[in-house]
């Protein structure tokens, strides 16, 4: 994505900031790709990354032309509401039954298929564990049909997209927060 910002940037003259996120680095490994990589890095007026182990990453791909700046990925730090975390726990798990809630993108290197066949597979010893999914994405559907055909509908929610600042009070209601993550296909790698 940063290579394919090259040519407008070069023609337009400006100057632009490329941020590096861990799967444009650690994805697409090819010899091939590489160069692209390194051109791209080398001729930002600056990157941004999101983590130290991506900015080593950087370094090491440019061999230390590219000094990245870490702006690391924002989150809340204030406490979520006791009361509001309790209500929801007692919408979704009123009996204390376990509650897991997954938040992010409903896409393949997500791995929310991966969380759905677990609950699938822990119904048989907690029948009712519940499970919420926060989040909307392209394989929303597929994942909805997944849960049908497991037969989860009394024990997996889709939620969709909720506000923000409810985020942390659904996790704060959790048992657990499941954050699953697999490689895709072409080798793209999500946290």
């Amino acid at each position: 994505q940063g290579f394919a910002a090259l040519l407008p940037v070069a023609l337009a003259r400006k100057p632009h900031v490329l941020t590096v996120h861990g799967g444009d680095i650690f994805g697409l490994k090819s010899k091939v790709i590489r160069p692209f990589k390194q051109l791209a890095l080398r001729s930002a007026s600056a990157v941004t990354v999101n983590s130290t182990f991506t900015a080593n990453a950087v370094k090491t791909l440019t061999n230390g032309r590219c000094q990245p700046v870490r702006i690391p990925m924002g989150v809340s730090i204030e406490q979520p509401d006791p009361h509001r975390a309790r209500e929801i726990r007692e919408r979704y798990a009123p009996d204390g039954e376990p509650l897991l809630v997954f938040v992010g993108r409903l896409v393949f290197e997500k791995g929310v298929d991966d969380l759905i066949q677990a609950v699938a597979l822990l119904r048989a010893k907690f029948p009712n564990i519940r499970c919420l999914i926060i989040g909307e994405g392209q394989q929303r559907a597929e994942y909805e049909a997944l849960a049908q055909e497991l037969q989860l509908q009394n024990n997996l929610q889709f939620l969709g997209w909720v506000q923000p600042h409810e985020v942390n009070v659904h996790i704060a209601a959790a048992t657990c927060f499941v954050g699953p993550s697999k490689t895709a296909p072409d080798g793209w790698v999500e946290a």
